[in-house]
């Protein structure tokens, strides 16, 4: 869950029947018993307190005709069931194109990415080469490698922040969605400059408001999101400290502010001995321009839900025919046609409602969205794989190829095919990148949406037997344990991603070893990195129910020895 070797070294490990890494829940689609028996990652939490509030209601009103004789006509009853089951099939419908439209989209976009990083790498020489003549050349080209690879990564996390901001300008903001924001903001400004940090924090969109308390005679911080200059004249205050670089903070989009950044550094070896000719910048111009594609359609999903008309009629739709059909049904047929078979429609009914509001928006928090996470951390094993390839193996590579040659009889080919100029190893990548620590709630999200089902009913459930502290919010948020005391103990060593990450797990087979720990910051020490570092562990160690304010938290780390 480190490196892309330790993912190898854990498959190779596992056996054979174990489900692979993927951007979602893990399930065996062939097995009756795991899928129809998981709460946690499926339809039951949303559906459970639903149908047994429907039950309850439908067995008062069977009481109450049986005692009344009381009952309706079913003239036009089967056309509200026909007319409601059509609406609701097709919503449900939709909500799964846009699932797997947004699959496609991110797929164009980190492909891109991926495609932009391989071009650099291939290009922009390491090491000797005819292009790459002087001390000055090697070091600016390995710069310039090591900016490409650290924006690329930023503007792949920026797309997870921007979505999970659209989603709370939608859906109202709430303390814990701000906390990951800022979490993934931190990660970005992990890879970027001191003047890139400070740009991004001057239009993360992130401010607070001072409002009255319930008590009256209290001021409290509410934390607010705008995608435009913020007005001073009402008291609204960012999150981090005006920069000097900005006249009038506020909120833009990131993803396109960290490509413009990416931009300027692909101009840099325009037509430089050791850089590529002007002709390249046409093939760099697709790719982002597909990447920035991806990103607004991404940002149209998230903004962009069914119409209210349409949905408005499938829940009146659906209400009026859960509420009439049991009273058409004969009394004759006893309990189970009364009692039972109303029950079972209703589960199906909202099943399908339910179903198509956890599809409706595939890059949210839900359990059955997709894992942005996942994807972005298979990114950053391939752009090290990929740095350590060409800074390390080139030789190698050229003279495996000669030997081929030789082998197939082509001798000619080989004075061609080899460079003798290449006999020096470049700078590997852990010497500008390293693999910081996620914060342990952030692994948690990240597992409730990409590990093992059954696992992550069994140490969920476990988890909350042995602690006896629940969360649940919305019918579709994992029952997680909380358990400062025993997590803190295990989290000492960070190496050991079972003790530190997983889910309490009952035994060794319990524990994902697949599971995200680590993502890629720079190692340079320098303040500002230094100053993301130290907010993360203070967003960590905060109680998000009792924090009052954010920007007092996040400046609050900027005091510290330089």
């Amino acid at each position: 869950a480190i490196s892309l070797a330790s993912r190898r070294k854990y498959r190779s490990s596992s056996s054979a029947g174990e489900p692979h890494p993927c951007a979602m829940l893990r399930y065996n689609a062939q097995s009756w018993l795991g899928t129809v028996w998981i709460f946690v990652g499926g339809v039951l939490p949303g559906l459970t307190w639903p149908t047994l509030v429907y039950a309850v209601f439908v067995s008062f009103l069977y009481l109450f005709c049986l005692a009344t004789r009381f009952s309706i006509s079913t003239d036009g009853l089967k056309f509200i069931g026909a007319a409601t089951t059509f609406m609701l099939v097709f919503r449900l419908n939709q909500c799964y194109s846009r699932l797997v439209h947004a699959n496609e989209i991110l797929v164009d976009a980190i492909r891109c990415l991926r495609s932009i990083v391989g071009l650099t790498l291939t290009l922009v020489p390491f090491i000797g080469g005819e292009r790459a003549c002087s001390d000055c050349d090697r070091q600016t080209a390995t710069m310039i490698k090591v900016h490409v690879c650290r924006l690329a990564t930023a503007y792949a996390v920026s797309l997870k922040y921007h979505l999970r901001v659209s989603e709370m300008m939608n859906h109202g903001v709430k303390k814990e969605g701000v906390r990951y924001a800022l979490f993934d903001l931190c990660r970005i400004k992990g890879l970027l400059t001191k003047v890139e940090a400070e740009l991004v924090e001057a239009h993360c969109g992130l401010f607070e408001v001072p409002v009255t308390g319930l008590k009256g005679d209290e001021k409290v911080m509410v934390t607010g999101i705008h995608h435009c200059p913020l007005d001073h004249h009402y008291l609204q205050e960012p999150l981090f400290a005006q920069s000097n670089l900005v006249e009038a903070p506020g909120g833009c989009t990131l993803p396109p502010l960290i490509m413009q950044f990416l931009r300027s550094v692909l101009k840099e070896p325009l037509v430089k001995q050791w850089g590529y000719p002007e002709r390249t910048l046409n093939i760099y111009e697709q790719h982002i321009a597909t990447a920035s594609l991806s990103f607004q359609e991404m940002n149209q999903m998230v903004l962009f839900s069914m119409p209210l008309p349409y949905v408005q009629l499938c829940k009146l739709l659906l209400s009026v025919f859960v509420v009439a059909f049991p009273l058409s049904v004969d009394l004759e047929h006893g309990l189970w046609g009364n009692v039972i078979v109303p029950t079972i429609l209703a589960f199906s009914l909202l099943g399908f409602e339910q179903v198509a509001n956890l599809m409706e928006n595939p890059m949210g928090d839900d359990s059955a969205d997709i894992s942005m996470y996942e994807v972005l951390h298979e990114f950053e094993n391939e752009v090290q794989a990929l740095f350590d390839c060409n800074a390390l193996h080139v030789a190698d590579l050229l003279e495996s190829r000669s030997e081929l040659a030789d082998a197939c009889c082509l001798p000619l080919s080989r004075e061609r095919l080899s460079r003798s100029d290449f006999v020096d190893r470049g700078p590997r990548f852990s010497d500008y990148f390293e693999w910081a620590t996620l914060p342990r709630d952030l692994v948690l999200y990240i597992q409730e949406q990409a590990t093992e089902a059954q696992r992550l009913n069994r140490c969920t459930l476990f988890s909350c037997f042995r602690r006896g502290r629940r969360r649940c919010s919305s019918g579709t948020r994992i029952c997680r344990a909380r358990a400062d005391e025993d997590l803190s103990a295990d989290s000492e060593d960070d190496s050991t991603l079972e003790g530190s990450t997983s889910l309490l797990p009952m035994n060794e087979a319990d524990v994902d070893r697949f599971s995200v720990g680590h993502c890629m910051a720079l190692r340079a020490q320098m303040p500002h990195l230094i100053e993301a570092r130290r907010q993360l562990d203070a967003l960590q160690s905060v109680d998000v129910a009792t924090v009052q304010s954010f920007r007092t938290l996040l400046r609050s780390c900027k005091n510290f020895d330089r």
